[in-house]
């Protein structure tokens, strides 16, 4: 199975646009989207997947999103190792969505390693993931 670092994964979602109920887990403990991030004319979509989603918490002003609203993923730390995640992310600075997971993939590469890595700002380098495939997103 292709592999990634968490600062890759953190740096491939940073800034990147997903709808406003993307972040909610489904009824089998499971948050799966799909992210569309713009950088100087490049478009490049990436498709987040957590398993066995627990604990998890949100907390967001009260402001009314319409069904076409996109949020940008303004902030986003991941630490923990596989098996036991701790996920944290921050789109538009409205809202805070927390949670645990067993694992993460991010275009059926699989996180892997152990620490933290927070991504709060520009990034100096490009992800280094597996590209989307066209037409899927």
């Amino acid at each position: 199975m292709v592999t990634i670092t968490i600062e890759d994964f953190c740096i491939a979602l940073y800034c990147a646009f997903a709808r406003p109920d993307a972040f909610e887990p489904d009824d089998a403990q499971r948050i799966a989207f799909t992210a569309r991030a713009l950088d100087q004319g490049r478009e490049d979509h990436f498709r987040a997947e957590f398993d066995q989603v627990r604990e998890y918490s949100t907390r967001h002003e009260a402001r009314p999103l319409g069904t076409g609203d996109q949020l940008e993923i303004s902030a986003i730390e991941v630490s923990g190792k596989p098996g036991s995640w701790r996920v944290w992310i921050n789109p538009f600075y409205m809202h805070e969505i927390e949670f645990g997971c067993s694992r993460i993939l991010l275009n059926g590469a699989e996180v892997t390693g152990s620490g933290r890595h927070l991504q709060d700002d520009l990034p100096r380098r490009v992800a280094d993931v597996p590209p989307y495939p066209a037409g899927a997103a």
